[in-house]
């Protein structure tokens, strides 16, 4: 088993290598999204893509789900009142620093309900993403098929 060393003050600490998600499995971990999205409650009103990696699994959703879609982009522009329930997504939630910023510029905008929803969040420490689900943890970063 292949392991990469990081320097922490000055030790070593063995981490295990990142998980390479291919094709086939991506579409399982969305077909997944898909179906934790359906019994989310209340049911979002539309869809936040993260920029980067988030942006396909929003638009899968968005479509599946026949909601409109934002770009995390957009949320500074977002009229106020508009949404009462939003779905923020991304394939990766690790700090939860990203999702935090999206969700506050949401709150502004008058969303009273934010549902988060990845694919992977970080095991130790969890991440800290207001209303966060996820399908899977990890130890390190998933590296997907595309990257």
């Amino acid at each position: 088993m292949l392991v990469s060393a990081a320097h922490s003050k000055g030790r070593a600490v063995q981490r295990k290598p990142a998980e390479l998600i291919g094709p086939e499995q991506y579409m399982q971990l969305l077909q997944a999204l898909l179906d934790a999205a359906r019994g989310l409650d209340p049911a979002p009103q539309c869809v936040v893509g993260m920029k980067r990696s988030g942006l396909f699994p929003a638009v899968f959703l968005s479509h599946q789900l026949e909601l409109p879609m934002l770009v995390q982009s957009e949320l500074k522009g977002l009229k106020r009142g508009k949404f009462d329930c939003v779905l923020l997504v991304d394939t990766t939630a690790w700090k939860g620093n990203s999702l935090r910023k999206a969700a506050l510029k949401l709150e502004r905008a008058g969303c009273a309900r934010i549902h988060t929803l990845v694919m992977y969040a970080r095991r130790d420490p969890p991440p800290s993403a207001p209303g966060l689900h996820f399908l899977c943890q990890a130890d390190s970063i998933p590296r997907f098929w595309y990257e």
